[in-house]
């Protein structure tokens, strides 16, 4: 689903003086220590049509917090931090009533990173929030912004066009440990460290580069994510990973599901129900 949003500047309050980033998710540990995965991965240009479930053009009317957005059709570009605009697409509504927001998911692609993204929309069309992240940095940026968005729930192929490119010094997150039995398909997921994940039976390196915590604040029933990259070498698939866990500090079972994989660009799940997991950090 990604990051959640509740608590202050609800619809309406944006505005006032003094509003703060509202409570909800919380972000990387701050104990984590400096970690990168510093071997470059390739990524193969992307020529094909994505079939998603959303119709979107969304576009900031002034240049709030440093954030322009400029997306027609689910495809365009967007700027997060001044630094220049770089190509975006949107691939996925989520509709959030708990919240009052319906989000929409979209990826970046800055040199050298990826640049993962929710646009908050209200039910007037507003777009007056940003969650964001980058593939290089454990720390996710959070913005308000002023812009609007045009959605409609829709299934079609989206052509997709993403030029050759490589991830560098993908950053490794900590406070968790994932495994499955030994008799089952490998999942490992090990703080501050380099992964292992299965597709289609074969191995794959999983990087978890930022994790969301929502076992407080997001909604009725905990849970937690991993913000990953998983790429299998032998293949040239590399993907955007969302795992998540369900409950408090321990559990059982991790999905993620709606997995985004270039160059092919195509969806794939990837359930391992056996899988056991801790977190190292107390719910905030």
């Amino acid at each position: 689903m990604g990051p959640g949003r509740t608590g202050a500047c609800a619809i309406g309050f944006v505005a006032l003086l003094g509003c703060q980033p509202p409570p909800g998710p919380i972000d990387a540990p701050p104990s984590c220590p400096a970690a990168v995965y510093e071997q470059p991965i390739a990524v193969a240009a992307t020529s094909g049509t994505l079939h998603v479930g959303v119709r979107a053009t969304v576009r900031t009317t002034d240049f709030t917090g440093g954030v322009a957005i400029d997306i027609a059709d689910n495809k365009g570009t967007v700027d997060f931090d001044g630094g220049g605009p770089i190509p975006a697409f949107i691939y996925e509504l989520v509709p959030w009533a708990d919240i009052g927001y319906t989000l929409l998911s979209g990826m970046g692609f800055a040199d050298g990173a990826w640049v993962p993204f929710w646009l908050y929309c209200t039910p007037d069309g507003t777009l007056d929030y940003l969650y964001g992240e980058r593939s290089d940095r454990t720390a996710p940026f959070r913005k308000f912004v002023n812009g609007t968005c045009d959605m409609l729930a829709e299934a079609w192929p989206m052509p997709l066009d993403v030029p050759a490119h490589t991830l560098r010094n993908v950053a490794l997150a900590c406070g968790f440990t994932v495994a499955t039995p030994a008799t089952d398909a490998p999942l490992v997921l090990e703080g501050s460290k380099p992964g292992v994940t299965t597709i289609d039976g074969q191995p794959a390196t999983a990087l978890v580069f930022s994790t969301v915590d929502c076992r407080t604040g997001c909604g009725d029933e905990p849970w937690f994510e991993l913000h990953s990259l998983v790429w299998q070498p032998t293949t040239g698939r590399v993907g955007f990973a969302i795992w998540y866990l369900l409950g408090d500090l321990t559990g059982r079972g991790v999905n993620a599901t709606g997995v985004l994989t270039l160059p092919a660009p195509e969806w794939l799940q990837l359930p391992f129900p056996s899988a056991t997991w801790t977190l190292s950090q107390p719910p905030s």
